[in-house]
C-alpha cells in the first residue's frame, strides 16, 4: 500500500474506499464543484448517508464506516448525534489498525463539525500526494532534514514495517 502520509485520505487504500463509496452511492465524491456538493447534500442528508453505513456496519467494514462519514462531512453533510456515535465506535474498534493521526482527525471532526450542519465542506487537513511532495521538497529546500519520496507500508511478520523511496 503506498501512503504519502498518515493523515486521512493520504493512502492508495483510503483513495481506493473512497472511490468505491463514491460507486456505491453513485455520487461524485472526487473534488465536487458547487453543484456536485449540493447533489451529495441532497442525497446524503435524504437518508444515502444512513443506508450506505448500515450496509457497510453490515458486512462488519469498520474503516469504510469512518470514512463515509469523513467525506460526509468533507461536503458539508448533516452528521447527527447517534450516526456521530457509531462512528466513534468504530473507530475505537480500529485502533491499531488506523494511524494515529488519521484517528484523531475523524474525532476532533466528530467533536467540532457543526451539529446541525451548516452545509460548509470540513478541511481535514490531510494534503494529496502533489502538495505533499511539494511541501516536502520546500522543507529540503529551507535546509530541513524532510524526505522526498513517498512512503510505502509493508506488513511482514512483525507487523507495520516503513520505508522511504
Amino acid at each position: 500500500m503506498g501512503a504519502w502520509g498518515e493523515g486521512i485520505f493520504q493512502s492508495d487504500s483510503d483513495l481506493d474506499i473512497k472511490s468505491e463509496i463514491s460507486f456505491d452511492a453513485q455520487l461524485q465524491l472526487w473534488y465536487p464543484n458547487e453543484k456536485d456538493l449540493l447533489k451529495v447534500q441532497k442525497a446524503f442528508n435524504g437518508g444515502l448517508l444512513q443506508k450506505l453505513t448500515v450496509r457497510y456496519l453490515a458486512a462488519r467494514d469498520a474503516e469504510r464506516v469512518v470514512l463515509l462519514a469523513a467525506l460526509a462531512m468533507q461536503c458539508g453533510c448533516e452528521v447527527g448525534k447517534e450516526h456521530r456515535e457509531v462512528v466513534k465506535k468504530c473507530l475505537e474498534g480500529l485502533r491499531g489498525q488506523m494511524f494515529d493521526l488519521k484517528r484523531s482527525q475523524v474525532k476532533k471532526a466528530l467533536e467540532t463539525y457543526p451539529l446541525p450542519s451548516d452545509g460548509k465542506p470540513y478541511d481535514f487537513d490531510s494534503p494529496g500526494l502533489i502538495e505533499t511532495m511539494e511541501r516536502r521538497m520546500a522543507d529540503r529546500s529551507a535546509g530541513q532534514d524532510a524526505p522526498v519520496g513517498m512512503n510505502v507500508w509493508e506488513w511482514g511478520p512483525e507487523g507495520k514495517e516503513g520505508r522511504d523511496l
